[in-house]
């Protein structure tokens, strides 16, 4: 296989995980599954989903690398320089604080849960998404890029197509918070490619979803 088709399947095996992403986020079958079958409850589903989706999407993650001739995974390393992408975060929540209404999905999210459930679901949110939705995103779908179109184009078009695609998924939220949300993802594409890995941007996510708590739940 020459490598021009090498590169196109990479790029469609690397779309096609935002559809799968899709699908097991929102699959009303597993859903009942779960429930009724290891008599999960919400709260439950909520952490243990995830985490589930997590271990799959590394498999893929391994399978992409094993066959990656160019751009694969890997952690990479933190600098003085990723203290920038930090200060854009801040601005960026400081500027929507204004911008952008108040979101019911944010609002109610510890609604009718004890003190300890509450803090039990806002630590899974933190810690588990980030690495979640940074592997599918940031990882495996602008890894497909990077390999089909090279660096300097595969940052510049996988970076805006990532980011639409994380800002439609985001369904629960308004328009103007979904244009956060895509300038957020710029700044996560941006915070890989200075990092050159992952680590960077998902501590950079999960500051984004303690910070976004805080400010709504406060």
């Amino acid at each position: 296989m020459d490598i021009s088709k090498q590169r196109l399947l990479i790029l469609i095996f690397g779309l096609s995980n935002f559809l799968f992403f899709y699908l097991l986020l929102t699959s009303i079958d597993l859903n009942i599954f779960l429930m009724s079958r290891l008599n999960f409850s919400i709260l439950h589903l909520q952490i243990v989903k995830p985490l589930i989706m997590i271990l799959i999407f590394l498999s893929i993650a391994h399978l992409l690398n094993s066959t990656s001739n160019y751009q694969g995974l890997s952690w990479g390393k933190l600098s003085k320089q990723s203290f920038v992408f930090l200060a854009l975060i801040i601005i960026s929540y400081a500027a929507s604080y204004y911008l952008t209404p108040k979101e019911p999905f944010v609002t109610d999210f510890t609604k009718g849960l004890s003190h300890e459930m509450a803090a039990v679901k806002i630590a899974a949110t933190i810690f588990i998404f980030p690495l979640l939705e940074e592997l599918v995103f940031r990882g495996i779908i602008l890894s497909s890029f990077l390999n089909a179109f090279g660096e300097k184009a595969g940052y510049i078009i996988g970076g805006l197509t990532v980011s639409v695609l994380f800002a439609v998924i985001h369904t629960q939220y308004s328009f103007p918070t979904k244009i956060q949300m895509f300038a957020l993802s710029l700044i996560f594409c941006g915070a890989r490619y200075q990092s050159r890995g992952l680590l960077l941007p998902i501590l950079l996510h999960a500051f984004c979803i303690a910070l976004g708590l805080y400010i709504e739940l406060k």
